[in-house]
């Protein structure tokens, strides 16, 4: 607008107060649009990492815009570009707002209903996906020894050592009290495999270091679903359950005393039950 002033070259006013749009306003135009559209492409790159209706928040703030642009374009004297903007704004912020209150306030993972409004959109794409269903062994016993916020650590820590071993399309999920669901979207079992034996190696690694006097070990079961098939969700789930306490089941057998579990724990033995069963 200052360069404008000088030189008109977005518009002028006559001495008749007379408006007239420039070259430079087409361009500013022509501009605001390119740059959206390389958002948008930027945004379908990461478009798994996403929860459906955010992108289509991310759709709606571009697209309406637009609209409103050409709208504004072919009939002179009408503005309503910069009401667009601040109303597809809003629907981005109220939508980014409303996912923000799907995370859990301690971990800062998604919840489960985030995690359901996923598998829903990957539904309706007939995309396949994995779901590794995880429990903290004995954390009942961290927090009985040594108190709710020792067991609240265990979780965050946990938290934060399944995010750092899922690849760019996955997701860890807060599913429950000390409950991690992980979202693979793809139903390739050596994917599966390739994540356990990850996690395994990066929790003996945490054991190993951290000077806690417990240890951290996980349970896992697992359900899959092709891109042919749309199983009830619940289905998925009773079956990951149904295998994650199996695998419980094995290795509070194979723990002579409970509080031994607290220091004692191999979690390669774990992880490897699980992936030979995949």
């Amino acid at each position: 607008m200052f360069i404008n002033f000088f030189t008109g070259f977005v518009f002028t006013i006559n001495s008749d107060n007379q408006y007239a749009r420039n070259i430079g306003l087409y361009l500013i135009v022509l501009l605001t649009y390119l740059m959206i559209s390389i958002l948008y492409l930027y945004t379908l790159k990461f478009k798994k990492q996403i929860n459906g209706r955010i992108l289509e928040s991310v759709f709606l703030f571009m697209l309406i815009p637009i609209i409103a642009g050409f709208i504004q374009s072919v009939a002179y004297g009408v503005l309503i570009i910069w009401p667009a903007f601040s109303f597809a704004t809003l629907i981005a912020y109220v939508q980014i707002e409303q996912d923000n209150n799907l995370r859990d306030a301690l971990t800062g993972l998604p919840t489960r209903e985030h995690f359901v409004r996923r598998v829903q959109y990957l539904n309706t794409k007939n995309l396949a996906f994995s779901i590794l269903l995880g429990d903290i062994n004995y954390f009942k016993q961290i927090n009985d020894c040594y108190g709710h916020h020792t067991g609240d650590e265990a979780l965050i820590n946990t938290a934060q050592i399944l995010e750092s071993m899922i690849g760019s399309g996955d997701t860890v999920y807060r599913f429950g009290g000390d409950e991690f669901l992980i979202l693979i979207e793809s139903d390739d079992h050596l994917n599966l495999k390739a994540l356990l034996k990850n996690i395994s190696n990066a929790l003996n690694s945490y054991n190993e270091s951290a000077s806690n006097p417990y240890q951290l070990s996980i349970s896992f079961g697992y359900s899959s679903q092709p891109h042919s098939e749309n199983r009830p969700l619940s289905d998925l789930l009773k079956e990951a359950d149904q295998r994650m306490y199996q695998k419980k089941e094995a290795y509070r057998k194979d723990i002579c005393e409970p509080s031994d579990s607290l220091e004692k724990t191999s979690n390669s033995k774990i992880a490897q039950s699980t992936i030979k069963e995949i």
